[in-house]
């Protein structure tokens, strides 16, 4: 269909940073949906911000990806400039597991967070508090975007959407079945 296929080795989407883009800057709510099919993999990014002067691993990220302690699990990892992380958590439920999922990650911006997969709120805890500060001007989609590209995804996206508000468990459940919200965000919008 119109899905991105990324390969795991070379190929990933590059976002400069535009309108609301990058999402998760300190106090913004937000909202990150998307459909992945990927079978079991360590460390890998379906959607992914960070900073195009900074190295891996040493500088504000937020990321939705797989585990590295289940490779099946999906990973949020929100750090900030000085490189602490300010969450590193895993899900409970699958992800990657070679099936079509819907994962849909909402932020009020407060440190409430919360993961639902397949529509279904995750049973683990995503909460958190956020110190420092959150320099982010590079989206990625099948990657992390920093100096260089890490994390490459072997999996597909489709249907991903960021929305500058924490979205609903109703509106997760609308994006999921590919409708539109009431809030003016349209399809693919």
């Amino acid at each position: 269909g119109n899905g991105l296929v990324f390969n795991g080795s070379s190929n990933y989407v590059s976002c400069a940073t535009n309108g609301g883009v990058p999402a998760s800057l300190p106090g913004a709510t937000y909202s990150v949906a998307a459909w992945v099919n990927a079978g079991p993999q360590s460390n890998k990014v379906i959607y992914g911000e960070g900073h195009t002067g900074n190295y891996t691993g040493v500088a504000a990220v937020f990321s939705l990806g797989s585990g590295v302690n289940s490779a099946t699990s999906l990973r949020v990892v929100i750090r900030n400039n000085a490189g602490v992380a300010q969450l590193d958590r895993e899900s409970i439920a699958t992800v990657f597991d070679g099936a079509w999922h819907h994962v849909a990650w909402v932020d009020n911006g407060l440190g409430g967070a919360w993961l639902y997969i397949d529509g279904v709120l995750d049973a683990g805890d995503f909460s958190y508090t956020r110190s420092g500060f959150y320099s982010l001007n590079r989206v990625g989609l099948g990657a992390l975007t920093q100096l260089t590209a890490c994390c490459r995804l072997d999996g597909v996206l489709d249907e991903v959407r960021v929305y500058p508000f924490a979205i609903t468990p109703l509106d997760v459940q609308v994006i999921q079945g590919n409708g539109t919200l009431g809030t003016g965000f349209q399809v693919n919008q």
